[in-house]
């Protein structure tokens, strides 16, 4: 397993090889939390062919990852944040770092919807790969899907977790604990990437 913090992670080129070095086929059903502009999703697709659900909260974002994979039907784009319920929030807007759980003065309201009833929505019981990049709504979400024992249906859950998330040491230290029962880590640079994937049975 690759260990480090973020000197480490930029030496060893994360972003260009663990990040997108994957078990997956054009089969292989992706979720991408927290798409930005939707760089990573291009490149899994680009590698892979598979299908991929990219969810953008923020309008400007998810308008221009639309635009980007127009022509690609194995693409998804949906206008809500992943967590874990169902409702409206503000969002603080500062470009790659924004969040809910800041505060910037530049704000909107955005929607997020519970894991387990888009996956019960959308009949999805299997997905080989879960993205999560969401300026501090990790931590709930992983909670969720532990706690309404889904985990298993993740083969590799990709979380960065973030450092300013009330308790995060402490909380993550505990979501390891949990998430351990099920997968291991196959890489860990500390509050930069992680990669748990499922143990095998």
């Amino acid at each position: 397993m690759k260990t480090g913090d973020i000197t480490q992670w930029f030496a060893d080129s994360g972003d260009h090889t663990l990040r997108v070095n994957y078990n997956l086929d054009e089969n292989s059903i992706v979720f991408d939390l927290g798409g930005y502009h939707g760089e990573w999703a291009d490149k899994i697709f680009t590698k892979y062919g598979c299908t991929v659900y990219i969810f953008e909260p923020i309008n400007s974002l998810y308008e221009g990852i639309v635009k980007k994979f127009s022509n690609n039907e194995k693409i998804k784009v949906f206008n809500f944040g992943i967590s874990d319920i169902n409702e409206k929030r503000f969002i603080s807007l500062e470009n790659d770092g924004s969040s809910f759980y800041k505060s910037s003065g530049n704000e909107i309201e955005c929607e997020v919807k519970s894991i387990t009833e888009f996956l019960k929505e959308e009949e999805i019981n299997k997905i080989h790969l879960m993205k999560i990049n969401v300026e501090g709504d990790e931590f709930k979400i992983i909670e969720k899907i532990l706690n309404d024992k889904i985990v298993n249906i993740f083969d590799n859950l990709q979380v960065q977790f973030h450092e300013f998330y009330p308790n995060s040491r402490e909380l993550r230290l505990q979501l390891h604990d949990e998430l351990s029962q099920t997968h291991h880590l196959t890489y860990n640079y500390e509050f930069v990437w992680e990669n748990w994937e499922k143990n095998h049975e």
